[in-house]
């Protein structure tokens, strides 16, 4: 893409998840109590309207005490409104949104830095391992002759050295570093079907991250910092797009035939 794309331009998106992690040590269960007893109350405030135990993969019914179990236990909070989904353990913090309804980068990291910082400051021992923002975008494309209509070709090389053969996957990835932060891309091509109709699956997944303790603090503990990170992901996305796409998501106009998966920003 030639031109600057800025996000209030943005009329339309394929975003489908984002995900922001948070790997630690140092936690041991007992202490999860609390986080807990502030952080309940805060992501209530929060509309987060949902709660539950999680061990093995299982919820933990009522009148079941917690202490049943020798396994850790995963407590989660839902907020519908938004497809906010937050994930507390003595591992991590796990914050995935998905929702076709746009939020802003700031509603959800603000909540997701605050819990950071309940364990940072209850915890004693609490020790950063990892700290990492992915988003996945997707959409779907009738025909492949068009993916670079919409997608750049030096992101989505459709290019194979052997002739004669259909595409049915194409999956590359890159791992890059800049200082202490690392980017890990995957661009990928994946013939199927949507509502029984073939179309491509165009997915763009980039995850942005660190491993270096003073850097995941820095990231955690100013909003700024932790904002510079989401703005990487989107000079990528942009990068990834054509002009061609980057008019359709800022018009208000609908879709072309052959192309879905784009939703409307609301």
């Amino acid at each position: 893409m030639n031109r600057k794309l800025e996000r209030n331009q943005l009329k339309k998106n394929f975003l489908q998840e984002i995900i922001i992690r948070l790997d630690f040590q140092g936690v041991l269960q007992p202490e999860m109590e609390k986080v807990l007893l502030i952080a309940k109350p805060y992501l209530k405030e929060k509309s987060f309207k949902r709660y539950n135990e999680i061990v093995n993969n299982q919820t933990i019914v009522e009148g079941t005490s917690p202490k049943d179990f020798s396994s850790p236990i995963t407590y989660t909070f839902m907020d519908d409104n938004y497809g906010f989904a937050l994930a507390l353990s003595t591992t991590s913090i796990v914050m995935s949104i998905q929702s076709e309804v746009y939020s802003p980068f700031e509603n959800y990291s603000e909540i997701f830095s605050y819990i950071a910082s309940l364990y940072n400051e209850e915890i004693d021992f609490f020790t950063v391992k990892r700290f990492g923002l992915r988003k996945i975008n997707y959409c779907f494309v009738k025909r492949v002759s068009d993916i670079n209509k919409y997608f750049d070709s030096k992101y989505f090389d459709l290019e194979e050295p052997i002739s004669g053969f259909d595409i049915e996957t194409i999956n590359r990835t890159s791992s890059l570093s800049y200082g202490k932060k690392n980017l890990n891309l995957r661009y990928a091509v994946e013939k199927g079907n949507l509502d029984k109709e073939p179309f491509y699956k165009v997915t763009l997944d980039s995850d942005i991250y660190s491993v270096d303790k003073v850097t995941i603090h820095s990231i955690i503990e100013n909003k700024d910092e932790m904002a510079s990170i989401n703005e990487m992901l989107f000079t990528i996305y942009c990068g990834a797009l054509t002009d061609q796409m980057a008019e359709l998501l800022t018009s208000e106009n609908d879709l072309p035939e052959g192309l879905a998966g784009v939703e409307n920003n609301e």
